[in-house]
């Protein structure tokens, strides 16, 4: 399962690197925390191509970082991705025409 962990700041950077390695203690799946990219790589087309894989999302809101535009981004690509995800097996599932995304 491909885990997708939002943070922005310290305190919530902190947080998303102990959830990482508790899920894969935990032997979840992959956890993907946007500190990993390599240097020198297109760390936006990165963070794109891991949100449109991610399964799951996490979000590590904290006082902080909650009015963080970077978060804000991330969970509404997060939740219109799984949204989007969760609607077209939906269909399937019924039989129906396949989604239209907009």
């Amino acid at each position: 399962m491909s885990v997708f962990i939002c943070w922005s700041g310290a305190r919530s950077h902190a947080v998303a690197k102990a959830v990482r390695t508790l899920l894969k203690e935990m032997e979840v799946g992959e956890a993907f925390v946007s500190d990993h990219i390599d240097k020198g790589a297109a760390w936006f087309a990165s963070i794109l191509d891991e949100l449109q894989q991610a399964k799951v999302g996490i979000v590590c809101l904290t006082s902080e970082n909650l009015r963080s535009p970077w978060m804000h981004f991330e969970a509404g690509a997060l939740a219109r991705g799984l949204a989007s995800s969760r609607i077209e097996a939906h269909c399937r599932y019924r039989g129906q025409p396949e989604y239209r995304k907009i």
